[in-house]
């Protein structure tokens, strides 16, 4: 069978193995701790670039804040009003140059970073300075405003302008310019508006003193346009670097920002021809991004002196690894050698053995064998005792009288745990809801949704009592359970607990929902067959208590006690006149009470009455039939059936609602859809006409033809205002979306909705939206930018 047992052949092949294993292990070990140093320098970087740039972020958005805030406190400013209110700047120069003292006095002397301020005159067309007199103009200025398609508001642009204090070095100055400002005019231009120029140095101070903070450090932070990648402040003086910054943005940042809304983010690239690492924050509020470059070799300084003295530790363990393999190898070997030796000598047949190569080939093929044979025995083993088991425990639930002495003796011997002689038993009936459902799976989807069953109810219950699940098929499965020696009432309340638990993860993980009945608690094995019958009859009150409900002989012990067999007669006398007389909410509501002294009946009352209810609304039906002209198709056969099929009483209810519905209300159901027709027609028309001023209820009714009063009358009561109401809500939600949406005047806009009196349309829109037109039209611009 194995003819080398004197030779040395897997002992080389185990010196190889180890030796390569520990070669392996060596080498990834210190892979891994490069690695892992590698990256947590990497992270710290990170962390640290991610502080920094939020820092800075966090301080830029701060300042811009606040100079956001002084630009609308500037431009709704009395003085700024009173300028926008001239009809003429030229004569009345006095008034403006004082108002504008005024700003000057108010705002620019608290604010050293304010470089100046422009007011716009829209009538006048001209502009007013704080720079260097009254009329001081800027071209820039213009330049810059035209160069947009619309002038955003509020938002900080980067821009040059003439210095206040010109030299031959830096005629310029570098400024951010704010805009504030209602409405476009012609040419799509602002009209009425300021313009707040803010020093640049301000905003950048922090950048550049982070910038030349280490002068032996490459790494630099920019400040790009978040739309074009555009360099702002003028920080960068190289053209080479200006280009791979824009590429930088326009490849790698600019995707990221719109994609993954990422507000940081860190990456590796090339820059100006050396690997970099790259970090960036985006300032949403001002469209900026903040870039970080820093070069890979300065990151990584400390890292290359790491490497080569791991390579050198590597080397002297590969050394140590050699010999330790070898010895290792040769204490390995001789237990195999002992155990090929052993198995060789057992008797078997060399037919069932293929050929081999080697001594570990040879023993993986006897153990697999071998557990071959024991699964085998096994399976066959647990599967008698499982279907034996079963069979036992089922003729205790349902003919323990038949069952021999012997038959119990073996039922108690296999479940010794649960038929403790010290302990009581009760039995759990599990019933499947919705089963008519449940049988539409595949017979396969059936078993695993039952071994679920089994398994969930077995665990949860299992921590507080011992239990064993019997499958009965068909909608139930049953649990018999050891109680201890508790009191009766607690143990069935813990019980309880843990089956409700149970129900809740059964409905969770496979949507699926179970009902449980739990019997009388017993004391012998014998007695469990009437536990059963007691749980299995209660399960029955699902109908009462609905799907997923834990049913206690104590919940339902007055309805078994109760032998009443029929409901009230004057209930049913009164349902006949509703009926007849077309009272449909009054039949719906007897029915009602009809249910509830149900509920109150025996199980088996209880389903006669249902029965007895559903042929009386049935021959009612009938009766009726006969006098229309338009009789309802019903088949009574198979209603029956139908109302038989439902689980709860619930779902009866609103079955036997539905019928009376179908029958009495068809009438009453025919005015509400004539009505409902009436009520969208007449908002089509006001929808198709608001814009005429003449529209209202007389005109809306003599296009319907019909009495004003009556239509004014159902449209009140199916939509709950009047149509005049309905006419000003519709005008106003016009209104409304003008405002936001064009640019046409309050007037226009009152002529456009189809109203005449201005005052009225201001009033209304104020109660409606709680501002005025314009305060409108003000906040939402300032929300947009």
């Amino acid at each position: 069978m194995l003819r080398f047992f004197g030779s040395s052949k897997y002992f080389h092949k185990i010196y190889l193995w180890i030796g390569l294993a520990f070669l392996s292990l060596l080498i990834i070990f210190s892979t891994i701790i490069y690695l892992s140093v590698k990256k947590s320098v990497l992270q710290n970087n990170y962390d640290l670039n991610k502080q920094l740039l939020s820092q800075v972020a966090n301080n830029l958005e701060n300042f811009d804040q606040m100079v956001r805030n002084l630009c609308y406190s500037i431009y709704m400013s009395s003085d700024t009003k009173s300028i926008f209110d001239l009809n003429n700047i030229s004569d009345n120069i006095g008034e403006a140059s004082a108002a504008l003292e005024n700003l000057r006095t108010s705002y620019m002397s608290n604010g050293p970073f304010i470089h100046s301020i422009f007011i716009h005159h829209g009538k006048s067309n001209v502009y007013l300075s704080t720079n260097k007199g009254l009329f001081s103009s800027d071209p820039q200025l213009e330049t810059t405003i035209r160069s947009f398609n619309v002038l955003p508001v509020l938002k900080p642009i980067y821009r040059q302008m003439d210095s206040l204090y010109p030299i031959a070095s830096k005629p310029t100055d570098d400024v951010f310019t704010y805009a504030m400002y209602d409405w476009l005019g012609k040419e799509n231009l602002p009209d009425n508006s300021v313009y707040v120029n803010i020093k640049a140095d301000w905003m950048l101070e922090n950048i550049n003193r982070i910038n030349t903070s280490n002068p032996n450090s490459k790494s630099n932070i920019y400040i790009l346009n978040g739309n074009n990648g555009e360099n702002i402040g003028n920080q960068i003086k190289d053209e080479t670097t200006k280009s791979s910054l824009q590429v930088i943005y326009s490849d790698l940042i600019k995707d990221k920002i719109i994609e993954s809304g990422a507000s940081f983010d860190a990456f590796s690239t090339d820059f100006n021809g050396e690997k970099s690492y790259v970090s960036y924050i985006y300032l949403k509020q001002t469209d900026w991004v903040l870039v970080k470059v820093q070069s890979y070799k300065e990151v990584f300084r400390n890292v290359e002196n790491i490497k080569f003295i791991m390579l050198f530790i590597t080397l002297v363990f590969i050394f140590i690894a050699v010999i330790a393999s070898f010895a290792i190898s040769k204490k390995i070997y001789v237990p195999i050698g002992k155990l090929v030796k052993r198995i060789n000598s057992l008797d078997i047949d060399e037919n069932e053995i293929t050929p081999i190569d080697d001594e570990i080939s040879f023993l993986n093929q006897m153990y697999n064998k071998f557990y071959e044979y024991r699964e085998m025995y096994y399976k066959e083993n647990r599967s008698k005792d499982r279907l034996l088991n079963n069979y036992y425990l089922t003729n205790l639930l349902v003919d323990s009288n038949s069952m021999t002495n012997d038959d119990i003796a073996n039922a108690s011997q296999s479940n010794s745990a649960l038929f403790d002689s010290r302990s009581k038993l009760t039995v759990c009936v599990i019933k499947i809801d919705q089963y008519n459902h449940f049988v539409l799976k595949s017979s396969k989807d059936q078993e695993l949704l039952r071994f679920a069953i089994v398994n969930i109810m077995n665990d949860l219950l299992a921590s507080k009592f011992y239990n064993e699940a019997v499958d009965m098929k068909k909608d139930q499965i049953v649990l018999i359970v050891n109680t201890g020696q508790a009191e009766n009432n607690e143990a069935i309340r813990v019980l309880s607990e843990c089956l409700a638990e149970a129900q809740k993860m059964i409905l969770k993980y496979f949507k699926l929902s179970v009902s449980v009945s739990i019997g009388e608690i017993v004391d012998t094995a014998v007695a469990l067959e009437g536990s059963y019958r007691i749980a299995l009859y209660n399960a029955n009150y699902r109908t009462l208590f609905g799907r997923m409900s834990v049913i206690t002989c104590d919940k339902v012990k007055q309805n078994n006690e109760n032998s009443q067999v029929h409901y009230s007669a004057q209930l049913n006398k009164k349902l006949v006149e509703a009926m007849n007389t077309g009272q449909i909410k009054n039949a719906e509501m007897i029915v009602l009470n009809i249910l509830e002294e149900i509920k109150e009946q025996n199980y088996n009352n209880m389903t006669l009455s249902v029965m007895h209810i559903t042929n009386f609304i049935l021959n009612m039906l009938n009766e009726m039939n006969k006098s229309k002209l338009q009789p309802i198709n019903i088949d009574y056969n198979v209603y029956n059936l139908k109302i038989m099929e439902y689980e709860t009483l619930e779902e009866i209810s609103e079955e036997l609602i539905r019928l009376l519905s179908l029958g009495v209300g068809n009438a009453r159901a025919s005015n509400l859809e004539k009505h409902a027709l009436l009520i969208e027609t007449a908002k089509g028309i006001i929808e198709e006409s608001y814009s005429d001023p003449s529209l209202s209820l007389q005109l809306v009714a003599e296009i319907l033809k019909m009495s004003s009063v009556h239509l004014g009358k159902i449209f009140k009561e199916n939509m709950s205002v009047s149509l005049a109401e309905y006419i000003h809500g519709v005008r106003l939600e016009k209104a409304r979306e003008l405002l936001e949406q064009s640019n046409f005047t309050t007037v226009q806009i009152i002529e456009k909705i189809g109203m005449e009196n201005e005052s009225y349309f201001y009033k209304l829109f104020k109660k409606k939206y709680g501002v005025t037109p314009k305060e409108y039209v003000l906040k939402n611009t300032v929300m947009k930018s």
